[in-house]
């Protein structure tokens, strides 16, 4: 009885013990939202291809796979090393966190550019060396009590205002009808 028990629960540690592994993305499947890990723990054994976990997938989407040679986190079903997926990468020594901060929440890009919210100031910020893009089908509304430009304005199409526009630098014709 002692004997079967033991066999039985060595068999469970089998199984057990590599179930949660960390290894480095080594090919990146974008149409699958896949990719596959080098496992150093395991002789340098390459996983299979592994589905990466994301927030949701039916009506809404969400989308960011890892690069290769980011490291990461996989968790396998016991029934074999066939079946598991990625749950994410994590930072290191290598791979620092962008700001140190817990109210904020930032997501960085390779060139430079992020968009981050700190929450303890209230404030949202887009920082690109390209351009920023807003496209609606219908309205564009913006309720605030100020609004600052710095920089140039170029419009196509009418301006409508319901109050004064005042021109500082002189370049507009004032005259009245």
């Amino acid at each position: 009885m002692f004997l079967e028990l033991e066999e039985r629960v060595r068999r469970l540690e089998e199984k057990t013990d590599r179930l949660v592994r960390v290894g480095v993305v080594t090919q990146v499947y974008p149409e699958k939202g896949s990719v596959r890990v080098l496992l150093p723990d395991a002789d340098k054994e390459v996983s299979y291809e592994l589905p990466v976990l994301v927030r949701k997938t039916l009506k809404d989407k969400d989308y960011w796979l890892p690069d290769v040679g980011e490291h990461v986190v996989c968790v396998f079903l016991p029934i074999g090393q066939e079946q598991g997926f990625v749950v994410g990468a994590f930072y290191s020594e290598v791979d620092k966190v962008p700001v140190i901060s817990q109210d904020i929440k930032r997501i960085e890009f390779r060139n430079g550019d992020y968009m981050e919210y700190d929450r303890k100031n209230k404030k949202i910020r887009i920082f690109t060396q390209g351009t920023v893009e807003i496209e609606a089908a219908r309205m564009i509304l913006l309720k605030t009590t100020e609004v600052r430009l710095i920089g140039n304005l170029e419009v196509e199409g009418n301006i409508h205002a319901t109050g004064s526009i005042i021109d500082e630098g002189g370049n507009t014709n004032h005259h009245s009808h």
